[in-house]
């Protein structure tokens, strides 16, 4: 136990507070830089609203991981103030223990106690505040993805390496290791050669899928937590289950010829990633939309319980959530690899400063929306790089090595088996590839044609089944037109019965109402007469008792009243006439009014069957249109069936062509291997013959010098000379000393005497030695030796 005021070199006590990471990308971005075995603390800002409208709320984050050792654990908490200061004040501080529960409905939830204080933001409920939260973010991503803001990152795909050479073997062999540092990658068609691989999954994948071309590719799926080192001290360790998808791309905007020639691409791609992982299924996607995350580990998943391969506790891993942790963990790793390969000063360097990054999320607007920091001991992370790095180094030589020799050993044997297997196959597969090739491309052909027979009849069958249905439409609404058109007629007759029935009878109440109002008026005109009458004739009566006298004064005023009643009854009389006037007016305007609106009514229908009519003539030529356009496009399609010929044909005769020219390769390459063997036999036959001729040599010598030689006796000595054995094994004298082939050249000193054993025959018994003699030894004598 370290004793009390000693302070541990690299322990959490001195590490100091740094930045982790910052970004745009909201809660989404930051959980992937956490995993459960660590301790950090996160600043995050939360827009609410828009325009001026908009409010920003700081969100404190603790992260505090329920798989970091307890000890640690108390240590680093008990710096929490510490680092908090450097975030600075929040309006809430939420504390996370597992990564899985740092989502957007958890934060919504915890912020909803927060906007409620705020008066325009109490009417929001949690789930309109996480869709103005993601659309805010996928704002601020679009921005990013045009260029605005964009905060530097370590590479992830092999595109982002310009300088980096690496192979499509070595690229697939990545993905196809559970721990490869490239978890995805597609090929081109034309040659499969590499169109880029990378470390980001599924998400960073489909960035890369052109919709104008066709692209085979494979992408590795891991559930559940491999043993990986953490930037934050701590190991995470448990079994994963690692799964394979082919992934076949077919652009929307590939044009027919191109993507039939891409696509007979397939078999050789799916043998190519087969070769290094076992494909669990082959996924063909003409949209992004048929790509979709949850889509593909669904499939996954039941075909995991349907082949019964993987145990349940396996099964229960396969979720979208267990892959995004796994994901997250692998970004993670591959990140600090890349900051090692490309010198850690460099890496650290992408990220912003400390206070730069905080002020640009506490700033309404900032480039970054969220800051992580946390513990890192000073100098630690260094020497354990460098250590890293210099056993990765040994391990690396030592397998290199191994791998050359293992590699070189393989290579000679499979050199001599494939020269052999190669001697047979090629004059097999010589004849047979340019046939199977022909074979496979006019089966693809008649296919392509079949289909596209097929395509046609099935559009034909479609356009005639829509023109017998727009026709039938046609003709019943013609049919209902008509009907219209005899109802609207019938209509028309009743109305201008109506009409006239109408008017009749206003004329006839019109002219009842003034006779019976002119009887009404002459017979109150009479009554008020004969009342008048009756007054008058009454006052002149009380006139002529009253006063006799003023009769003719009388006479002169019933003369003048008689006058003014006159007067009267005839402003009476045009009163009531002007009345009846204006009467018979009113009634006139409003027969008028009424004649107009039903003459306005019969115009608007009248307008309604024009309109008609030149609809009619509209869809008349429409159809007109459609059919010309239809004979453009089977000219079109003509020209296309007749360019397809000439492309096939085109293509046959290129195939031909490589194939003789395949051919003529082949048998010039066997020739020349058949003369360098012809060659090589003379050479062994050459050198077998010197080889005999020298052990022949070499034997003849050996029995010549070992041999003894008999004495001469008197009647050896009385042989004459001329009479010289024919037996093969002579050997002229001079001969010897010329240095025959197959004899020693004589030293300086041959002229001194030798022993008894080792006399020359040639010399002791003056006969001269054959070179024939020199294949059987000295069995024979000659002639001269022995006597006839």
């Amino acid at each position: 136990m370290a004793r009390p005021g000693l302070r541990r070199v690299g322990s959490v006590s001195s590490a100091s507070a740094s930045l982790l990471g910052a970004g745009a990308g909201g809660i989404p971005e930051l959980a992937t830089h956490l995993t459960d075995d660590s301790v950090a603390w996160a600043l995050l800002r939360w827009e609410v609203g828009s325009g001026t409208f908009v409010r920003s709320k700081l969100v404190a984050i603790h992260f505090n991981g329920d798989d970091v050792p307890s000890v640690r654990r108390g240590r680093l908490n008990a710096r929490s103030a510490e680092v908090l200061g450097l975030l600075g004040e929040a309006h809430a501080t939420i504390e996370v223990k597992r990564n899985e529960d740092l989502h957007l409905d958890f934060v919504c939830e915890r912020l909803m106690k927060v906007l409620t204080s705020d008066s325009m933001a109490k009417s929001m409920s949690a789930e309109a505040l996480r869709k103005d939260y993601e659309t805010l973010i996928e704002k601020q991503k679009s921005e990013k993805a045009k260029g605005k803001d964009k905060a530097p990152r370590v590479p992830r795909t092999v595109k982002d390496h310009p300088g980096k050479q690496i192979s499509v073997d070595r690229v697939l062999a990545a993905v196809g290791d559970t721990s490869g540092p490239y978890n995805w990658a597609l090929l081109e068609p034309e040659r499969l050669e590499l169109h880029n691989a990378g470390y980001g999954g599924l998400v960073e994948m489909k960035e890369w899928l052109s919709e104008d071309l066709v692209l085979f590719g494979m992408i590795r799926f891991t559930f559940g937590r491999e043993t990986v080192a953490s930037s934050m001290e701590g190991m995470t360790a448990a079994p994963a289950v690692v799964k394979y998808i082919f992934v076949h791309w077919v652009g929307p905007k590939v044009s027919a010829v191109r993507r039939g020639k891409w696509n007979a691409q397939q078999k050789k791609a799916d043998a190519h990633v087969r070769s290094v992982c076992s494909i669990t299924f082959r996924r063909e996607a003409h949209s992004l939309e048929e790509l979709e995350l949850a889509d593909l580990i669904s499939e996954l998943l039941r075909l995991a319980v349907v082949d019964g391969a993987v145990s349940d506790a396996g099964k229960s891993k396969i979720s979208v959530e267990e892959y995004m942790a796994s994901l997250a963990l692998e970004q993670q790793k591959q990140m600090e690899a890349e900051m090692e390969e490309f010198g850690g000063a460099e890496a650290e360097s992408e990220l912003p400063q400390l206070d730069v990054a905080v002020d640009s999320v506490r700033t309404a607007g900032g480039e970054y929306n969220w800051v992580l920091l946390g513990m890192k001991p000073p100098g630690g992370e260094n020497k354990v790089a460098q250590e890293k790095a210099k056993n990765e180094s040994t391990m690396a030589s030592a397998a290199a090595t191994q791998a050359k020799k293992a590699e070189e050993a393989q290579l000679a044997k499979e050199a001599a088996d494939a020269k052999k297997a190669e001697e047979a196959r090629l004059a097999k597969e010589a004849a047979a590839e340019a046939k199977k090739a022909e074979e496979a491309e006019e089966a693809r052909l008649a296919k392509e044609a079949a289909d596209a027979k097929k395509a046609e009849e099935a559009r034909l069958a479609k356009e005639a089944a829509d023109a017998k249905k727009a026709e039938e439409a046609r003709l019943a609404k013609e049919a209902a037109a008509a009907e219209a058109k005899k109802a609207e007629e019938a209509e028309e007759a009743r109305l201008a019965k109506e009409a006239a029935d109408a008017k009749k009878a206003e004329e006839a109440r019109l002219a009842k109402e003034a006779a019976d109002a002119k009887k009404a008026e002459e017979a109150r005109l009479a009554k008020e007469a004969a009342a008048a009458e009756a007054k008058k004739a009454e006052e002149a009566e009380e006139e002529r008792l009253a006063k006799e006298a003023a009769d003719a004064k009388k006479a002169e005023e019933a003369r003048l009243a008689k006058e003014a009643a006159a007067a009267e009854a005839k402003k009476a009389e045009e009163a009531e006439e002007a009345r009846l006037a204006r009467e018979a007016a009113d009634a006139k305007k409003a027969e008028e009014a009424r004649l107009a609106k039903e003459a306005a009514d019969a115009k608007k229908a009248e307008e309604a069957r024009l309109a008609k009519e030149a609809e009619e003539a509209e869809e008349a030529r429409l159809a007109k249109e459609a059919a010309d356009a239809k004979k453009a496009e089977e000219a079109e399609e003509a020209r296309l069936a007749k360019e397809a010929a000439d492309a096939k044909k085109a293509e046959e005769a290129r195939l031909a062509k490589e194939a003789a020219e395949a051919k003529k390769a082949e048998e010039a390459r066997l020739a020349k291997e058949a003369v360098a063997a012809e060659s090589k036999k003379a050479e062994e036959a050459r050198l077998a013959k010197e080889a005999a001729a020298t052990e022949a040599s070499a034997t003849v010598l050996a029995a010549v010098s070992m041999k003894s030689v008999p004495k001469k006796t008197d009647e050896d000595s009385k042989i004459s000379g001329p009479h010289r054995s024919s037996a093969p094994h002579e050997l002229h004298a001079p001969q010897a000393e010329a240095g025959h082939p197959g004899y020693p050249k004589r030293s300086s000193m041959s002229s001194q005497p030798a022993p008894a054993r080792n006399v020359d025959v040639a010399a002791t018994t003056g006969a001269s030695v054959r070179p024939e003699a020199m294949m059987t030894g000295n069995r024979y004598l000659s002639a001269g030796a022995h006597g006839a």
